[in-house]
């Protein structure tokens, strides 16, 4: 089982060099209000992205493109990792993003459209951090990890 520390260690290598979409790229095509994204544009960077920022956009990752979800999700998984028994909306909604099943009809694909830009390394690290948050949360991060591995 990796720690989360080893997992932040992979996120850093797999997504070091993740080119930031343009704010106009950052929404999906299918979605018609960034409200819940706007926090994100000041950052260049996904490891710039202050931990309250990602508190308060909780919901941006149900909204962001597949470019904008592959720039920003290691931020997210960071701070999951960093605050695995959080009480703050993020965690749940992180874990849930790998989760489409939870949904249904059309926001299956939906969901899963978000992983297209995801490369092996990316796609591999993904898969280390929901290892290494099974023993906290646990239900949550084995039906992720579940669905992960069924989706590669």
């Amino acid at each position: 089982m990796p720690s989360p520390a080893e997992a932040i260690d992979g996120l850093e290598a797999a997504f070091a060099d993740v080119p930031r979409p343009a704010d106009e790229a950052l929404l999906h095509p299918r979605c018609v209000d960034d409200n819940d994204l706007v926090g994100l544009y000041p950052y260049e960077d996904w490891r710039d992205v202050p931990d309250g920022v990602i508190e308060r956009e909780y919901a941006a990752l149900s909204f962001l493109s597949a470019e904008g979800y592959r720039c920003f999700i290691p931020a997210y998984l960071r701070y999951t990792l960093r605050h695995p028994r959080s009480a703050a909306a993020v965690v749940d909604s992180t874990i849930w993003s790998f989760i489409p099943e939870m949904y249904e009809g059309d926001l299956v694909d939906f969901t899963r459209s978000k992983f297209e830009r995801l490369t092996g390394d990316e796609r591999n690290a993904i898969e280390v951090v929901l290892e290494a948050l099974a023993p906290f949360v646990e239900l949550d991060a084995a039906r992720a990890l579940a669905s992960w591995r069924s989706s590669m």
